[in-house]
């Protein structure tokens, strides 16, 4: 069996096939295709079976540090936007027979969601700073007329 399993993994490798390389993948599990945020077929190290591989998904480092930014400088909206796009979650994969973690997967941006983030961002500041000069600046100016 281990015989197999080493020449599964050398010819894996050789046939140039493995885009896996960039998530991070437990010693000795070899995926049949690269990690993605759905289940995948992989050949667990740890039960020496093939089988598909079992997801949990959860908010990223970096997705929580997003959505605490937006929350300290006024825009809760956006910070709601880590449950929305993959960038912002990792992807957990566990073998379906032992329960062994087999990898994660962290997605990137396409070059067009961090076009969004930005424009959104700056729209998000722009209304805010316009519902400052428009709206607070000349209640607060009443108020302080009103006490005079």
């Amino acid at each position: 069996m281990t015989i197999l399993y080493i020449i599964r993994f050398i010819l894996f490798y050789r046939q140039g096939q493995n885009t896996a390389i960039n998530d991070k993948i437990e010693s000795g599990n070899v995926p049949i295709v690269n990690l993605k945020k759905h289940s995948v077929k992989i050949f667990c190290s740890n039960c020496r079976k093939e089988n598909f591989t079992r997801v949990e998904s959860k908010v990223s480092g970096d997705g929580k540090k997003w959505a605490i930014c937006c929350c300290c400088f006024g825009s809760l909206w956006l910070s709601f936007l880590v449950f929305c796009l993959d960038g912002f979650r990792e992807f957990t994969h566990y073998c379906t027979s032992c329960n062994a973690n087999t990898g994660t997967h962290k997605p990137s941006f396409s070059g067009g969601v961090i076009c969004l983030l930005i424009l959104l961002t700056l729209v998000v500041i722009g209304v805010q700073v316009l519902i400052i000069v428009f709206y607070l600046t000349p209640m607060i100016q009443t108020m302080i007329n009103n006490i005079h």
